[in-house]
């Protein structure tokens, strides 16, 4: 699949939609997470009630930090938290289990996961990978990631190259599996500066893609990322998945016409919003970007689990009657 060529067949309706279908089978979203046959039963239910253009898997930024070793916490309809951060030094940076990484339950089901969604269904699958500094910034933890930013970014720089490589060997083997998109995440750094991301983030995502490795990668930053967009661009993914707080009619007129973009209904108004509101920004969201051919109607980020069914199908049903 060609994630270019595809976007431009038609317009397409593709939400970051995984974990509501926990609850539309009845079941928790740690069981979801931890459970690739209920994953598959959920993702599989979103696909039949729905129908998008591109099928996302369930997100989860603890996945690969819990693989490295990091000690994860599971709350009911939340998604799980780490509980301790690495104390990661120059001295015991082996002390993460890079080694045994793919040998983790948890990347083992996600894979897992990937390979029977792809068999199960005829729409494209997207899944998702923490991105190098954010995996790194989990790893160390928020404080002392800043702290070491500044006193030995040799030694940073180091532990982002090497997380950098894990992810994209962990890519293919998910566009092995069957993903035809892999999403990479990288949420903390929306508090970058352009030159800080240029420097720690987006040096790594533009090595990940130049590799050639993966056909279709994704940037996802969370939060208003306006003041990134062409950074983000420059790292060379053909695709950016925009949050609410950007304006993508301004994103269209700086980003380059063969950049695709993504977004960006606030993913929150479909568990406390109406279909009203639903209605009025999608709407105004398709007229703004009617002329944009590389554009795909889609959320600023992931639905949450307690979404409202009669929402989602409101946003659909907008599409539906705009692109007839």
């Amino acid at each position: 699949m060609n994630l270019k060529e595809f976007v431009n067949e038609k317009r397409l309706i593709a939400p970051l939609m995984g974990v509501p279908g926990a609850k539309f089978i009845g079941s928790d979203l740690g069981e979801m997470l931890l459970n690739p046959v209920i994953h598959v039963r959920s993702i599989l239910k979103l696909n039949e009630m729905f129908n998008p253009d591109i099928l996302f898997m369930a997100m989860d930024l603890s996945i690969e930090a819990e693989a490295l070793g990091l000690s994860v916490v599971f709350e009911p309809h939340k998604h799980p938290k780490i509980k301790n951060f690495f104390v990661l030094t120059e001295e015991n940076p082996e002390s993460l289990n890079w080694k045994g990484f793919f040998r983790s339950k948890r990347i083992e089901d996600y894979l897992k996961s990937a390979e029977i969604l792809k068999k199960r269904t005829n729409v494209p699958l997207a899944a998702y990978v923490a991105g190098p500094f954010t995996l790194t910034t989990l790893l160390m933890g928020m404080e002392k990631m800043k702290t070491e930013i500044t006193e030995n970014p040799k030694f940073v720089k180091k532990i982002i190259l090497r997380c950098s490589e894990l992810i994209e060997e962990y890519a293919e083997r998910l566009q092995k599996a069957g993903a035809d998109l892999v999403v990479m995440l990288e949420p903390i750094a929306t508090f970058l500066s352009p030159e800080a991301f240029c420097r720690l983030c987006g040096v790594y995502i533009k090595k990940i893609v130049n590799s050639g490795r993966i056909e279709n990668p994704i940037l996802h930053i969370c939060g208003d990322t306006t003041k990134l967009l062409k950074e983000m661009e420059k790292t060379g993914v053909p695709a950016l998945s925009l949050d609410s707080g950007v304006d993508l009619f301004y994103a269209s007129e700086i980003l380059n016409e063969g950049t695709i973009i993504i977004g960006n209904i606030n993913p929150i108004l479909f568990k406390d919003g109406n279909k009203e509101a639903i209605k009025d920004l999608t709407e105004n969201l398709l007229a703004k970007m009617k002329y944009r051919k590389n554009f795909i109607l889609s959320t600023g980020c992931d639905i949450p689990y307690d979404s409202r069914e009669e929402n989602i199908r409101e946003f659909f049903k907008v599409f539906k009657e705009f692109t007839q």
